[in-house]
């Protein structure tokens, strides 16, 4: 199902000018809620950087900046200073 997801979300990201924002986001939050309920702390970080990076693509650029900073503050309460750190970093190449 994730690898399903996350298929769409890159076929979208791959079209440029021609991708539907829609389309991709939404593969995005269903693979967001999908990974809130495993518990598997660092694809979740990835995967709200991905949803930071089509919103970037869409024009939402307050919504990136929430993704962004939910992200880090995730990494940071599991004490994943290296994965903070990359959040960090494609926020500010963003």
């Amino acid at each position: 199902y994730l690898n399903l997801l996350a298929r769409i979300a890159n076929n979208e990201a791959e079209a440029g000018p021609d991708a539907n924002h829609e389309i991709r986001l939404l593969a995005i939050r269903l693979s967001k809620e999908a990974l809130q309920k495993t518990g598997d702390t660092e694809r979740l970080v990835h995967t709200l950087m991905a949803q930071a990076n089509a919103q970037v693509d869409a024009g939402d650029f307050f919504g990136a900046e929430q993704s962004y900073q939910e992200a880090k503050q995730l990494a940071l309460q599991k004490n994943n200073a290296a994965l903070a750190a990359q959040v960090i970093r494609n926020y500010g190449l963003a």
